[in-house]
């Protein structure tokens, strides 16, 4: 398998935690800072940030790469991972508030299957920001993107109705638990 990046989302408004998610502490560190070290462990390098403040975010000490379409959800925020990959293979793309994703799960993802253009986290359903995509994939969904879909678990749906082969892969649940509001941070 070829060099395989690892992507944060980190373009979204945060409202519901009143503050930029990917920077709030969680457990010792931020939140984006634990993902960070998630996928570097699992095997991506580069690993990098998508969208958001670039100038708040360098405290974190990893490159933010412009959200191609902001405030257009994370669609946008996998398309232009995408479309930074350079000579790369794949990405794979997490969300910022995985606080409790391990360099495991994400070896999990990236050891799918290698045929496969699109591999998703699956716990109890399908969690499209913690996935891998295949380079392939890029012009598939930025059709699918400019056609007016923003939800990415509708353009998963779109890529399998083009015949893209999208694969499951199980992880533990507890993996995919997103810290979205200041309750989530005590548990």
């Amino acid at each position: 398998m070829g060099r395989i990046v690892g992507a944060v989302l980190t373009g979204g408004a945060s409202r519901r935690m009143g503050r930029t998610k990917a920077l709030v502490p969680y457990r010792g560190a931020p939140l984006a800072a634990r993902v960070l070290v998630a996928l570097g462990d699992g095997g991506c390098d580069p690993v990098v940030l998508v969208g958001g403040d670039a100038e708040e975010l360098a405290v974190l000490g990893f490159p933010v790469l412009p959200d191609r379409w902001p405030d257009e959800g994370p669609l946008g925020g996998v398309l232009s991972a995408l479309g930074a990959l350079g000579d790369a293979e794949s990405v794979i793309v997490t969300a910022c508030d995985l606080g409790e994703l391990t360099g495991e799960t994400v070896r999990r993802i990236i050891d799918g299957p290698p045929g496969a253009a699109v591999v998703v986290a699956f716990g109890t359903r399908r969690h499209p920001t913690l996935a891998r995509y295949h380079s392939d994939v890029e012009r598939d969904l930025e059709a699918i993107f400019t056609g007016g879909e923003r939800s990415l678990m509708g353009a998963l749906g779109a890529l399998e109705r083009r015949g893209v082969d999208v694969v499951d892969v199980t992880v533990e649940e507890k993996r995919l638990k997103n810290v979205n509001d200041a309750g989530d941070l005590a548990c």
